[in-house]
C-alpha cells in the first residue's frame, strides 16, 4: 500500500491545527453571542452604595414588583429559562430554613443549570454583567443599581457586604448531580433589599436609592 508522502501529511497536519483554532473561535463566539440583559435608559455617574444586608424579619409571601420585573428581564433576555419567588414560610425547597428573602418575595431562583452548556452560558453572562465596571468606573455597577444584597451560583457566594466570592457550603466537594440543588447549580439565586425588589433603585428609577442606617 503507497505511503502519504511528506507534502501530504504536512498538508494533513495543518488542517489539523486550522480545525482546532476554528473550533476554539466557533467556541469563543457562541459564548460572546449570549446577550446581556437591557439596560432601561443610559445611566448617569452617581450610583447606589453597596447594598446592605436586610434579612427576611416577616413572613410576606408574595413577589415583589422588583422581584418580578428582574425575573420578567432575565426571562425575556433568555429564551427558554424559567424563574421562581415566594416559598412557603418556613422551608426552601427540601432545606428547612428560618431565614430567607422567599419568604417576603424579595428572592427569585432564575432556573438554568450548569450541566447543560448553553445555560451555564446564560448564568455566567448574567453574573459578569452584575459584576462588570461601568462606563464610569463604578464596580459591580447592575449589581448595586438593582439594589442586590447577594446572589448564589454554581457552589458560590458572593456577598456585597464584602465584594467577594465565598464557597458555597461544601459544595466543591460534593460535584455529584444530588446536590446540584442545594448548592446552586440548577439556577441563579438572587435576593434583593427592599428598596431593589420596590423597584425604587436607578436601574429602574430616575432617582439613586439611599440606603438608611
Amino acid at each position: 500500500m503507497p505511503q502519504p508522502s511528506r507534502v501530504v501529511l504536512s498538508f494533513i497536519s495543518r488542517l489539523g491545527v486550522v480545525a482546532v483554532v476554528l473550533v476554539a473561535f466557533g467556541s469563543q463566539n457562541a459564548t460572546a453571542s449570549v446577550p446581556y440583559p437591557p439596560k432601561p435608559r443610559l445611566f448617569p455617574r452617581a450610583i447606589e452604595a453597596y447594598a446592605p444586608y436586610h434579612p427576611q424579619v416577616w413572613c410576606l409571601p408574595h413577589t415583589r414588583v422588583g422581584t418580578k420585573a428582574l425575573g420578567d428581564l432575565l426571562v425575556q433576555t433568555y429564551p427558554g429559562t424559567t424563574y421562581g419567588t415566594v416559598r412557603p414560610c418556613g422551608t426552601v425547597g427540601a432545606v428547612t430554613a428560618t431565614t430567607s428573602e422567599h419568604f417576603d418575595g424579595r428572592a427569585l431562583d432564575w432556573m438554568v443549570s450548569v450541566r447543560n452548556a448553553t445555560q451555564k452560558a446564560y448564568g455566567d453572562r448574567f453574573i459578569t454583567w452584575l459584576l462588570a465596571d461601568d462606563r464610569w468606573g463604578n464596580h459591580a455597577a447592575m449589581m448595586r443599581r438593582l439594589g442586590i444584597m447577594y446572589v448564589i451560583w454554581n457552589n458560590r457566594m458572593w456577598g456585597s457586604w464584602d465584594r467577594q466570592w465565598h464557597p458555597y457550603l461544601n459544595c466543591a466537594a460534593h460535584p455529584e448531580a444530588g446536590y446540584d440543588n442545594t448548592c446552586h447549580r440548577t439556577h441563579v439565586h438572587v435576593s434583593l433589599t427592599w428598596l431593589g425588589a420596590k423597584e425604587l433603585t436607578s436601574f429602574w428609577s430616575d432617582t439613586v436609592a439611599v440606603y438608611p442606617s
